[in-house]
């Protein structure tokens, strides 16, 4: 008989296969004919007929690979190949899978992030050897958990999701996420009820590999370091600072559920160079992929979303908004300085954060001041010694040094600087 033990994880226990087919085959296998045991070398499974099951002849399918080509020496040489990452060889031996894994990567992506955006959190990036991982697991495994917590790098350790019967990876994808609707509290939401949304939503797991099945099986693999810890989804003592609340859920154009396409249309806006809502210098940002959203993306924070953006050949004071946000004062009365004009038409406010208080049209530019005692030198913009721009440093407190210093570097000890009287196009850069 296979040896079974029993494992602590995410607050449950899992039952691990340890290899070795047993002498006698599960009772679920006598509802299929000609029932055989496959050994993988790491666990085993079962083929009856032209139907492939678990390691308890559960979950059967109809597998993708042609049962010509699919054999019992075929199975145990794509499972090494599997755990070893070697993508080459496993696309070389199935080509047709690895033609359509190619085809639904684009998409799993799109569906994926999309989620990933509106919890404020880092983007999925594809991993081929994670995404073989996941194809090998449904193939093996039918619609049922492997033991991927247990998968050696490069393939895990990982968390999994699963679905069946949905009609896209689109609806799957919104049936994992829709379960934030049960949460209780953030930031954490640990519970026993959500646990496919907070492995999507997981902070630290930012690899991505998924495959789906002709006949509409789903599994998802998502990554995070090579061993157990708070980058793996799902971790127990790990939830707070790997769950948070949606920081996008207020943007109603940018909220839809599966009727509406994710197709994105190029922006108006040139995402060359930015200035992020909370006054970072950012460059070579990507467009936002939603249809109508005129905004640029510099990272993974809401604050990172801006449309003070602009290409190579215009300076930062070409576009002017109906209001000059350079100094505001929020609804709360925080100083603010560098904030965004609204992104919304005939919406004259400034935006000077993510809090509601921090839409503002208390503003204004060179021609008031905000009561400040001037220094020898305006620090409100400034280049660093190696040529870094730099908002709202801070003069030097050492007296006759004319210079501001923007950060811990000797390098930020700069006189490099100006003030709102001055554009920043009159320094050459």
């Amino acid at each position: 008989m296979a040896a079974v033990r029993n494992l602590m994880m995410m607050g449950v226990f899992v039952e691990l296969v340890i290899a070795g087919c047993p002498s006698t085959p599960p009772a679920a296998c006598s509802q299929h004919s000609n029932c055989k045991c496959i050994d993988s070398g790491s666990f085993y499974f079962y083929r009856c007929g032209n139907l492939w099951c678990n390691n308890v002849c559960e979950g059967c399918h109809t597998n993708q690979i042609d049962s010509t080509g699919w054999t019992e020496k075929v199975a145990a040489q794509a499972a090494l190949w599997v755990q070893a990452g070697d993508v080459e060889a496993l696309s070389r031996a199935f080509s047709d899978v690895a033609t359509e894994m190619a085809d639904q990567k684009a998409e799993w992506l799109k569906r994926l992030n999309y989620f990933r955006w509106k919890q404020g959190v880092p983007y999925f990036k594809w991993q081929d050897n994670v995404a073989w991982a996941a194809w090998h697991c449904v193939t093996t495994q039918g619609f049922k958990h492997c033991n991927s917590y247990n998968d050696k790098p490069p393939n895990g350790p990982a968390g999994e999701n699963i679905a069946s019967g949905y009609a896209s990876i689109e609806a799957a994808s919104w049936a994992w996420y829709n379960e934030i609707k049960k949460c209780k509290k953030f930031p954490g939401c640990q519970q026993s009820d959500t646990g496919h949304f907070t492995a999507m939503s997981w902070r630290g797991a930012a690899q991505l590999g998924c495959w789906m099945t002709p006949d509409k099986l789903y599994n998802c693999h998502f990554k995070g370091d090579d061993k157990l810890d708070c980058t793996t989804p799902n971790m127990q003592g790990c939830y707070t600072q790997n769950i948070n609340e949606p920081v996008h859920t207020l943007i109603d154009s940018n909220s839809w559920g599966p009727e509406k396409t994710m197709d994105a249309t190029k922006p108006a806006v040139n995402c060359a160079h930015c200035i992020t809502q909370d006054g970072i210098s950012k460059d070579n940002c990507n467009p936002s992929g939603f249809p109508g959203d005129e905004r640029c993306v510099c990272g993974p924070r809401s604050q990172d979303w801006t449309s003070n953006c602009w290409g190579g050949e215009e300076t930062m004071n070409a576009t002017k908004p109906a209001i000059n946000c350079a100094h505001c004062i929020t609804l709360d009365g925080i100083q603010k300085y560098n904030c965004n004009p609204s992104g919304f038409p005939g919406d004259e406010r400034c935006v000077c954060g993510p809090r509601s208080q921090d839409w503002t049209s208390n503003c204004w530019g060179v021609d008031k001041t905000m009561n400040a005692t001037k220094p020898a030198i305006n620090c409100a913009h400034c280049i660093t010694q190696d040529g870094i721009q730099k908002y709202n440093c801070n003069p030097s407190g050492f007296p006759g040094d004319e210079r501001c210093v923007c950060g811990p570097r000797s390098q930020d000890w700069t006189s490099n600087c100006w003030g709102t009287q001055k554009t920043m196009d009159t320094i050459a850069i």
